[in-house]
């Protein structure tokens, strides 16, 4: 159906309510309630393509968080083709999105990222990790802004902490995302979350990468990465789902020969297979640079669980 289509309309269509029912059940009419009222809240929500908008407040729901920008768990965020003219809907997690996904693992002691100020960076320990003197909050608040930190503790003791100045966070920022560079080009703020909201983004970015370096990753945060930023849609008769990252298309990078032949004689063939299977990824030729870590990390956390689960049994 076309944009132009009432999203009431859309999600009333006879496929549409069949596969909202078949996996909402009884809370379809709800959902259908919900997501209508979020589609008419803004003229870009609103000329969104359904499928892509429809399937943001699914995942969004099979994760279990609020589907809502002013929440700040998870949320729709409007991407315009410029030469097709076509409006999609891509799917944004959080700060507090991965706070909550961590959480529920029952393996995080303390979670959190925030902003740091001038004069609260005092350099990095024997390991590596920042050392942050936090200074009073009315010492601090008219402070410039000289970076971000994230940081984890988890229930086994393990602790870790990173830092990145606001030079790097941009380098990131335009690196990953088209919409941010033809801002710094432009200065037009449509579509670009970087620039209207740059602090929010780089607390979500920092503590998203700490996560997946170093976490501890459910099934639900393995999705959540993997969903994060892209654009999502629903084949409604199968219930298969499309995963692409069109903010950014032309840039991406995948592994080299050399990486993934270190990947096959690290974990084998059976474990990286079923991980690409998990990531959703075709083959090691089609497995991204920015979720490399990812995929390792998937890896070695069901050989933790496997280790675990052996020694239990001896």
């Amino acid at each position: 159906m076309p944009n132009g289509t009432a999203m009431s309309v859309y999600l009333s269509n006879e496929n549409t309510k069949k596969y909202l029912n078949s996996i909402l059940g009884s809370h379809t009419e709800q959902f259908i309630t919900s997501l209508t009222s979020l589609a008419g809240s803004s003229e870009m929500l609103k000329n969104c393509d359904r499928n892509s908008l429809l399937a943001c407040a699914l995942k969004a729901t099979s994760l279990g968080l609020p589907f809502d920008q002013n929440l700040g768990f998870a949320w729709a965020v409007p991407y315009k083709n410029r030469s097709t003219g076509i409006t999609t809907a891509t799917f944004q997690i959080g700060a507090k999105g991965y706070t909550q996904l961590a959480l529920r693992t029952g393996q995080y002691r303390y979670i959190g990222s925030m902003e740091v100020r001038k004069n609260e960076y005092k350099g990095r320990n024997f390991v590596g990790d920042p050392e942050i003197k936090w200074l009073p909050d009315d010492e601090r608040k008219n402070l410039e802004v000289v970076g971000y930190m994230a940081g984890i503790e988890l229930i086994n003791g393990f602790r870790k902490s990173i830092f990145w100045t606001c030079e790097k966070v941009e380098e990131h920022a335009l690196r990953y995302s088209q919409s941010y560079r033809k801002y710094k080009k432009t200065g037009n703020l449509n579509d670009a979350i970087w620039a209207s909201d740059f602090d929010k983004m780089a607390e979500k970015t920092i503590l998203k990468s700490l996560i997946s370096k170093y976490g501890i990753m459910s099934t639900d945060m393995q999705k959540a990465v993997i969903s994060d930023h892209a654009k999502l849609n629903i084949n409604l008769e199968t219930g298969e789902e499309n995963i692409n990252y069109i903010d950014n298309p032309e840039i991406i990078e995948y592994v080299t020969g050399e990486e993934q032949k270190e990947l096959l004689e690290k974990y084998g063939v059976n474990k990286v297979t079923k991980t690409l299977d998990i990531v959703g990824v075709e083959s090691l030729n089609k497995l991204t640079k920015p979720d490399l870590e990812v995929f390792k990390n998937i890896i070695e956390n069901e050989e933790i669980k496997t280790n675990a689960k052996n020694n239990k049994n001896i």
